[in-house]
């Protein structure tokens, strides 16, 4: 093979391993951030990677610009005491709440038990108690037509049928305490 063919592959193959991930490594854009658009009152921050709700009380959402159907989801959160938070998916951007989606509670303190971190609200409580307060967490979403699926720490905290919801944004939830809440390493394979 020729010499200068081979280094100008491996210099590509050097450069894409420097590539960062697609959804967190953009900058603030006139209300986007990276691949999220965002809505409500909370103020999001991305930077080093780390997209954080500034802390305060105002609540809001960052959202996907992309719809997703079926999906394999991994991410690290790291959330306080105060702070109620959630991964809400296939939701019409218009109408982010619990009735219109699926929404996957990060919020160890919610003073309804069927509503903990692990629950998929309105629909099944969690099914593991887990502890996320004050540390990255790892949680791993995957849905597969009416299979939905919850993991917290390695932990499953969920694992049920249901088909209300189809398709829709991704979104990520500030509930506007005095707390914060921080998510990193985003990762969304469609299935």
């Amino acid at each position: 093979m020729n010499k200068n063919y081979l280094l100008a592959v491996t210099i590509l193959l050097a450069a894409c391993a420097e590539i960062p991930n697609f959804l967190i490594d953009r900058p603030l854009n006139g209300g986007v951030l990276g691949d999220f658009i965002s809505l409500g009152d909370a103020e999001w921050v991305l930077e080093d990677g780390t997209l954080s709700a500034v802390r305060g009380e105002s609540s809001g959402y960052v959202y996907t610009k992309e719809i997703y159907a079926d999906f394999d989801m991994s991410l690290e959160v790291f959330i306080e005491a105060d702070t109620n938070s959630g991964i809400y998916v296939r939701c019409d951007p218009q109408t982010i709440n619990p009735m219109s989606c699926y929404e996957f509670n990060i919020w160890d303190a919610h003073t309804n038990p069927d509503s903990k971190t692990g629950a998929i609200v309105g629909i099944s409580p969690p099914q593991a108690e887990v502890s996320t307060v004050g540390k990255w967490n790892t949680m791993r979403l995957r849905l597969e037509d009416d299979h939905l699926q919850f993991w917290v720490n390695d932990v499953m905290t969920n694992d049920v049928i249901d088909g209300q919801f189809a398709a829709g944004v991704i979104a990520l939830q500030f509930g506007g305490a005095d707390g914060m809440v921080r998510f990193r390493n985003i990762e969304i394979d469609k299935l």
